[in-house]
C-alpha cells in the first residue's frame, strides 16, 4: 500500500514539474533577443507584455520593439510576415505563450512589433 502510494506521489510530482517547465518565458532568452535584434527591434522582457502594466507581475511576457516606421523606417508587413518571425512564434509555442503583433500608426507616434504572453 505505501509502495503504490509513493508511486502515485512520485507520478505526480514528474507531471506537475514538467507542467510547471513549460510553462512561462524560456529562462534562456538569448535565442528570442537574436531574432528581435537581427531584424532590427529593441527586446523587452522578460516581463513585459504590449500595453499592459505588468507592475507586481514576473515572467508576464517579452516583446520586440520597432520604432517609428514609415518614411525612412522599417516596413512592419515585411517584418511581421517574415519567415524568421516563425521561429518567434515557434518559441512562444514551446513555452506555453500566446504570440500577438501589433501596430499603432499615430501622428508623432507611429511603432509596431510582436511578442509572447503568459496569460
Amino acid at each position: 500500500m505505501l509502495r503504490r502510494a509513493l508511486l502515485i506521489a512520485g507520478l505526480f510530482f514528474v507531471v506537475t514539474a514538467g507542467a510547471a517547465a513549460a510553462m512561462g518565458p524560456p529562462r534562456d532568452d538569448k535565442p528570442i533577443q537574436a531574432i528581435c535584434s537581427h531584424a532590427g527591434g529593441a527586446y523587452n522582457g522578460p516581463n513585459w507584455i504590449w500595453r499592459l502594466d505588468t507592475t507586481g507581475l514576473t515572467d508576464a511576457g517579452y516583446g520586440c520593439v520597432f520604432p517609428e516606421y514609415g518614411a525612412g523606417g522599417p516596413d512592419p508587413s515585411a517584418i511581421l510576415e517574415a519567415p524568421s518571425l516563425a521561429r518567434a512564434q515557434a518559441l512562444c509555442s514551446a513555452a506555453g505563450g500566446n504570440f500577438y503583433t501589433f501596430v499603432v500608426g499615430l501622428p508623432l507616434w507611429a511603432y509596431f512589433g510582436w511578442g509572447c504572453d503568459f496569460f
